[in-house]
């Protein structure tokens, strides 16, 4: 059984002058005199026994009216112990509802004291819980904040990206288009140099031929200044060619660059 439960009363066994310790008690007879627990047994009314009476009638009666009598009076006693036999059975009963309905108040109590703990540490954990809640909810809040603006700045910084490869392609377009004009001149520049060159060297061939068909001394001299100036005019030809060499190779150079991939600037 357990702990707390009410053990019924019919199941009940006690020790007693006239039951045995095993018998159990048993359902009191049809007794109108308790309308409640907390009304007290009324005492039994004990017959009134006219000593007097009895030994007039015992002068005048006959013999069997005596045993009869006698036999009346023996029923009355025995009727007598049945009925303190009874309340005795029943005062025994209401003794073990008592401790029980105080055995029941007490374990009444002691309930009543867990659900209010119980009842205060719910309340404690609920305080306890929204606060975590309410705690997490701005923990999430703060976050969310946190990650808007990284979102915005990262936004913000690949814009800035688009627009800085944006005026570097327009500056290397820029460069490209200065570079190819600067070497549209210089080879202008290189072929206009190199036709008065042949146009000079054509005319030093032809007054050196000139000079070759004279034996005088003066066009001995003028056939060395002649030489001299062939050969200075021969020299800047050379120069003049490899400039226009150099000129032909950083253009093919260039065009070869059109095909490398640009290289961002570091964003700062």
């Amino acid at each position: 059984m357990k702990v707390g439960a009410i053990q019924p009363y019919h199941n009940l066994k006690h020790s007693s002058p006239i039951s045995s310790p095993d018998t159990p008690i048993n359902d009191p007879p049809d007794f109108t005199g308790i309308t409640g627990v907390a009304m007290s047994i009324p005492e039994a009314k004990q017959p009134a026994i006219h000593f007097d009476t009895v030994k007039i009638q015992k002068l005048t009666l006959s013999k069997k009216n005596f045993e009869r009598e006698k036999h009346d009076i023996s029923a009355k006693d025995a009727s007598n112990k049945v009925s303190m036999y009874d309340q005795k059975q029943l005062m025994e009963r209401i003794c073990i509802l008592e401790k029980e309905t105080a055995q029941l108040k007490t374990q009444l109590k002691e309930k009543d004291v867990i659900i209010t703990n119980l009842t205060e540490l719910l309340q404690h954990k609920i305080s306890e819980y929204s606060q975590l809640i309410e705690e997490e909810q701005q923990s999430h809040e703060q976050t969310e904040g946190k990650l808007k603006q990284a979102e915005t700045l990262a936004e913000e910084k690949l814009q800035q990206l688009q627009e800085n490869r944006k005026e570097f392609e327009e500056k290397a377009e820029q460069l490209k288009k200065l570079h190819e004009e600067k070497l549209a001149a210089v080879l202008r520049k290189s072929a206009s140099e190199i036709s008065c060159r042949d146009e000079k060297i054509s005319k030093l061939k032809q007054q050196i031929s000139e000079i070759l068909q004279g034996k005088s001394w003066e066009r001995q001299r003028q056939i060395y200044e002649l030489k001299k100036e062939v050969t200075r005019v021969s020299e800047e030809a050379s120069r003049l060619q490899r400039e226009l060499t150099l000129q032909k190779s950083l253009k093919q150079e260039c065009k070869s660059c059109k095909s490398l991939p640009l290289k961002r600037r570091p964003y700062k």
